[in-house]
């Protein structure tokens, strides 16, 4: 084995390792930020232990160095570790995404209501507009089913990514096709 691929095998397991026992505090953090600005809350206190971490959980699922006897336990399971890591972090990004995406409608929606000229109309049709309504309930819905054997989770999606749907009903004029588009919503959710 050159001097090399000996640094790099000592290197990799060792910040592998060493790098787990952050992982658990990390995953706190990222559970307590809003979905909005996941990754706010580390860019303003200590941006490069996030950024570490989703780096050697790259290395942990990618590259399996030399290891030891002793070092085996170590390693695998600092990789579960991060394999969690990795999975927290994707289930929050894609609330991040549907949070902006609801956000989104609701701003093509005032952007509708507010603005009377011709060029900052809306993208959107009514009909296609209602098609993206439709479909984001549904979405809304199908998440909050997902995650009923998370009551906590289920709380946060229904105040973070649940509040753009009510300003959005709110919004919207109360016609037969409105009230049909949020027949499955919890409206009364916000007014407890």
């Amino acid at each position: 084995m050159s001097i090399v691929t000996r640094f790099a095998s000592y290197f990799i397991k060792s910040r592998v390792i060493n790098y787990s026992l952050q992982v658990d505090r990390i995953m706190t953090e990222m559970c307590k930020a809003g979905f909005q600005d996941p990754e706010e809350g580390f860019l303003e206190r200590d941006p490069m232990t996030y950024y570490e971490c989703r780096f050697y959980s790259h290395i942990a699922r990618n590259w399996t160095p030399r290891l030891e006897s002793f070092e085996v336990s170590q390693y695998e399971l600092a990789k579960q570790k991060f394999v969690q890591f990795e999975n927290l972090y994707s289930f929050i990004l894609d609330l991040h995404r549907l949070t902006w995406e609801y956000r989104s409608l609701y701003l093509e929606l005032t952007k509708e209501i507010a603005t009377h000229n011709t060029w900052f109309r809306s993208e959107y049709t009514t009909l296609t507009y209602e098609h993206h309504l439709e479909e984001a309930i549904n979405k809304y819905i199908n998440l909050l089913d997902q995650l009923k054997e998370y009551p906590l989770w289920q709380e946060r999606v229904k105040e973070e990514i649940g509040y753009y749907l009510h300003l959005i009903y709110n919004s919207t004029t109360h016609s037969s096709q409105s009230k049909e588009l949020f027949a499955k919503f919890d409206k009364l959710y916000f007014f407890k």
